[in-house]
């Protein structure tokens, strides 16, 4: 079923791709070829799972614009598309703004309205959220979210961005690719204070007289909306794949991270531009989570009290929030 749903939607794909005619072909071929499968049952589950992971590799390379192989510091290729849900506005059965798309630690908020998400110091008190992306042309890529982290309280934060202080900004921008991390501090919430708010003050945070910052998600999509908390970092990607995420491995009382509109942009394969910053803050820091709860599943999605025979589903909590998804084999 999930091999058949997949399928489905590498064929959607392939009616409104623009890529280059050798990725339209090579696209056209593996629909038929699994199309024929499924119906001559000739996959074995382990076939259909790396099957699946195929087919999810090829509906990337359908989302790169065929422009992309000509990508110059010169002449940049927006290729947001290649992220899943970069704006939080996939919507459930419900209607409800979701994180689909998106792995490891789950945001602690996602508002319906403004479609941005958060991560509130009463319910996280650290993460990691990620998204890997798959079947990227090699090269250069600039990520980038708008975002901001709140050190403590309001004011806090406010003294710590006047002085243009990083020692409280546990909240970190990273992209991934091989072996090398580029990591950038999330802007502190104060680096957008506006004298008069973005709300005239109406569900804001008063910081200094007549300054004001967001207090809420919805006067944080306002500060979004008009340009503000933009992070951004530049990472060489090799081996066709990329990670990007937010990561906070420190608690701090009072903190609070929003976040919304993530976007990727293509250099090319020969750029000059130069993979920045420090990842030391996200990497090497042991966790002391534990874990809350184990729960087993089906390729097809039902829950079971034990591993099957086969391919299982096993989702795991930590206390930090953390859930973590991978697959077990039961011989």
């Amino acid at each position: 079923a999930d091999l058949l749903a997949i399928n489905t939607e590498l064929g959607l794909a392939l009616e409104t791709s623009t890529a280059a005619q050798a990725t339209l072909d090579a696209a056209n071929a593996l629909v038929d070829e699994v199309s024929n499968a499924l119906d001559g049952g000739e996959y074995t589950i382990e076939e259909a799972t790396a099957k699946i992971e195929e087919i999810k590799e090829m509906i990337t390379k359908l989302n790169i614009p065929e422009e992309a192989e000509n990508a110059s510091d010169e002449n940049p290729v927006d290729v947001t598309a290649l992220i899943v849900n970069p704006g939080f506005d996939v919507l459930d059965d419900n209607g409800n703004a979701t994180a689909n798309g998106w792995s490891g630690t789950a945001p602690s908020g996602i508002n319906n309205e403004n479609t941005n998400a958060e991560f509130y110091y009463d319910k996280v008190k650290t993460y990691d959220m990620y998204q890997t992306i798959n079947g990227l042309l090699d090269g250069t890529y600039k990520v980038t979210v708008q975002a901001f982290y709140r050190a403590g309280t309001s004011a806090e934060d406010y003294k710590g961005a006047l002085i243009n202080s990083t020692d409280s900004l546990h909240a970190f921008l990273y992209a991934t690719s091989g072996e090398e991390t580029a990591s950038v501090p999330l802007q502190h919430l104060g680096n957008g204070a506006k004298a008069g708010g973005y709300n005239g003050g109406t569900d804001e945070a008063s910081v200094a007289n007549g300054i004001y910052v967001p207090n809420t998600m919805a006067t944080g999509a306002m500060a979004f909306n008009e340009g503000a908390y933009v992070n951004s970092v530049i990472v060489k990607v090799t081996g066709n794949k990329l990670t990007i995420g937010l990561k906070k491995n420190e608690s701090l009382k009072a903190d609070w991270t929003l976040f919304d509109n993530w976007t990727l942009t293509y250099y090319g394969a020969n750029s000059a531009q130069t993979p920045n910053g420090d990842a030391s803050g996200i990497e090497g820091v042991a966790s002391d989570a534990t874990v809350v709860s184990v729960a087993y599943y089906t390729l097809g999605g039902a829950r079971i009290a034990a591993p099957n025979k086969g391919i299982n589903i096993v989702k795991t909590v930590l206390s930090d929030g953390t859930v973590n998804v991978s697959k077990i084999l039961v011989k």
